[in-house]
């Protein structure tokens, strides 16, 4: 099964671009053959919607604090955006395909036109692997991608200054690339047979066990404090819980931090704003849970149903297209 797993490199921007002095970020433009009637933006803490004109036109205004990424959904498609205090960005796209189409004029839009180009190199090489490719051949495959952003992001708009620092934390990438792009160690045959079962611990020393939300839906996201693209994930995964709020499924994240870095965990959690269900494996990586899934690398995401048995052993992550529709079909 082939699938896509957007590696969110695009927080590679996220710390590229100085402080601006000034205050108020627009954001607006023109969404070509749209039928949906609002666009959801989101950032860490907050989310707003956005009304969509008949024309497909839109207009807000967005203010952070500071720079930050933002989630952007429209008719369930998602897009990345960073947006400082000094951004205006004007954006367009058509509605049949969001990502392939994306454009952003203004100030701000070198980085994001990056973002996205970058986005859209990763679905090229994730559609593009075969199933059985090892972690090599990813690895060549990975670099022939970092190579082909280089030379796009040299002849780009984007300042010299984050330049440089896009181009030292793309090889940072490469490792979690990998990983995330191997699909050897993705399905085991569980899919609609009974879940593999945990007992772990949450942040109150509570054991909670996986049969506890028999009767829900449950979507288990399982990450690190040390793993930089699970923590991309959050406000993606946040964003998710909000929009599910008061539907008959359970999140649950589950990290593998081993119990020595239990600190480093809670600090994470407290940083990233997650809410929740929250556990932490008993043995880290070689956890029961984690080894009859043939987890290989993370972040990893479970779908399971409500009497227990596997409906996705490798779900699609929460910033990925498609999902929460998925999601909501289910829990009509």
């Amino acid at each position: 099964m082939k699938r896509l797993y957007i590696v969110c490199v695009s927080m590679i921007i996220l710390a590229c671009k100085p402080e601006p002095k000034t205050v108020t970020d627009n954001f607006r433009g023109v969404i070509r053959n749209a039928q949906g009637d609002s666009i959801s933006i989101g950032g860490m803490l907050s989310e707003k919607k956005i009304p969509v004109h008949k024309d497909g036109s839109f207009s807000a205004s967005i203010t952070p604090d500071s720079a930050n990424y933002y989630y952007v959904s429209f008719q369930g498609q998602h897009f990345r955006m960073f947006v400082a205090k000094d951004t205006r960005l004007t954006v367009t796209a058509d509605a049949s395909d969001i990502l392939n189409t994306l454009k952003f004029e203004g100030t701000g839009a070198a980085e994001n036109n990056f973002l996205a180009t970058v986005e859209r190199e990763q679905l090229a090489l994730g559609k593009a692997l075969p199933d059985d490719a090892d972690e090599s051949y990813i690895s060549k495959a990975a670099d022939t991608l970092i190579e082909k952003l280089v030379r796009k992001l040299n002849a780009s708009d984007v300042s010299t200054k984050a330049k440089k620092i896009i181009k030292e934390r793309l090889e940072k990438y490469k490792g979690a690339l990998v990983h995330t792009l191997d699909k050897r160690y993705i399905d085991k045959g569980l899919t609609g047979e009974p879940s593999p079962l945990f007992s772990y611990e949450d942040l109150q020393g509570k054991t909670v066990n996986l049969t506890d939300f028999r009767g829900k839906y449950v979507y288990i996201d399982l990450w690190a404090s040390w793993c930089e693209i699970c923590l991309i994930d959050m406000p993606y995964l946040n964003q998710l819980k909000k929009e599910l709020s008061g539907k008959n499924i359970t999140f649950i994240s589950i990290s593998i931090d081993e119990q020595k870095d239990k600190a480093k965990w809670k600090k994470a959690m407290t940083r990233e704003h997650m809410s929740g269900i929250q556990l932490i494996a008993d043995k880290a990586k070689q956890s029961s849970f984690i080894k009859e899934y043939g987890i290989r690398g993370i972040p990893r995401y479970i779908l399971i149903d409500p009497q227990g048995n596997v409906v996705d052993a490798n779900a699609k992550r929460p910033g990925e297209p498609g999902l929460a529709i998925q999601l909501e079909k289910l829990l009509k």
